[in-house]
């Protein structure tokens, strides 16, 4: 199995350590067993909110996707809420 995923935004606004980031995405899924779930074509397009606090970045929003399954030819779109957070870390002690 093998899954590619790709996001581009910008920042459209800053507000102190916040920013409101436009973005699009793809992802493409395909399995070598042809399981229907696994091979799909996920187009989407949002909007999300990137806040940073010291070293924490959290991301909060919402997005529209379509996907379509490739076997059965089946697409569904719906709304995607969510938030992802990373801590940045000194790995080697650089800052």
């Amino acid at each position: 199995m093998e899954r590619a995923h790709v996001q581009q935004g910008y920042v459209f606004k800053r507000y102190g350590s916040m920013a409101v980031i436009p973005f699009a995405e793809a992802t493409a899924g395909h399995d070598s067993k042809r399981f229907d779930w696994e091979n799909i074509a996920t187009v989407g397009t949002g909007v999300k909110v990137g806040i940073l606090s010291g070293k924490i970045y959290t991301e909060i929003g919402a997005g529209y996707l379509q996907e379509t399954r490739l076997i059965s030819d089946r697409t569904s779109q719906g709304l995607k809420m969510f938030v992802n957070m990373s801590y940045a870390w000194s790995l080697f002690g650089r800052k």
